[in-house]
Order: C-alpha cells, then sequence, then structure tokens
C-alpha cells in the first residue's frame, strides 16, 4: 500500500505543478492582450510586447526546467522506493525457500522413519505368519501322531 500510495501523492504533486505552468502561461497571455488593448503608440506597443515575450518565455523555460526537475526526482525516487520494495520481497522468498527447505527435509526424515517402522512391521508380519504356519504345521503333526 505504501508503494501505490507514494505513486499516487507523486501525481498529485506533478498535476500541480502542471497547474502552476498552465497558470503561468496564462498570466503571460494575459500580459500581452492587455499590452495589445493599452492606449500606447506602436512603437511602445511593441517594445511592451518585445519585453513580455522575454519575460514569459524565461518564465516559460524555468518552469519548464522545475517541472523536468521534479519528474527526474519522482522517477528517482520511484525507482528506489520499488528497488527497496524489490529487495524486501526477495529477502522474504528467499527466507519462504529456506523455510519450505526445512520442512522438506523434516518430511523427508519422517517419511524414511515410517518407511523403516513399516519395514520392520512388515518383517514382523511376516515372522508372525511364519509362526502360524509352524504352530499350525505342529498341531496337524501331533493331531496325526495320537
Amino acid at each position: 500500500m505504501g508503494l501505490i500510495h507514494d505513486i499516487m501523492f507523486k501525481r498529485k504533486k506533478e498535476k500541480a505543478k502542471e497547474a502552476a505552468l498552465k497558470v503561468g502561461v496564462g498570466a503571460a497571455i494575459g500580459a500581452v492582450a492587455g499590452i495589445l488593448l493599452a492606449p500606447k503608440s506602436g512603437k511602445e506597443t511593441r517594445e511592451d510586447i518585445a519585453e513580455k515575450a522575454k519575460d514569459a518565455k524565461e518564465t516559460v523555460v524555468e518552469k519548464a526546467k522545475d517541472a523536468g526537475e521534479s519528474i527526474k526526482d519522482t522517477v528517482q525516487d520511484s525507482v528506489e522506493t520499488i528497488k527497496d520494495k524489490k529487495d524486501d520481497i526477495v529477502e522474504k522468498v528467499e527466507e519462504k525457500v529456506e523455510e519450505i527447505k526445512a520442512k522438506k527435509e523434516d518430511l523427508k526424515e519422517i517419511a524414511d522413519e515410517a518407511k523403516k517402522k513399516k519395514e520392520e512391521l512388515d518383517e514382523k508380519n511376516k515372522k508372525k505368519e511364519e509362526a502360524k504356519s509352524q504352530y499350525g504345521n505342529t498341531e496337524k503333526a501331533l493331531s496325526i501322531n495320537k
């Protein structure tokens, strides 16, 4: 959730900067319109337009530069955040893999013990059956001898 929150916050920040840039451009356009509509001589009007155009250009260049740096910073911050989150995830996955390996070893030991006990029981059952068979043979032999 932190990563999503960071990205959303950065997007809002970028939108605010875009809005500020738009306001600056709008103000420059308004200033030019004001000059054109002001009652001055042609030469004065041209000088005012040139001055205001120069100011507007400087403002737009400065705002664009600021926006570019802000975007660069935002991207760098996002990349760092993503790298940190990736490292955390990789670490957690590695821990889980080790836990699973340990559990796998435990299960293998349990399975080996169960197999050994089964073999022991099979051997005991085999001996029991042999003993029954011998007892039955002995009983038959005794009944024949009577």
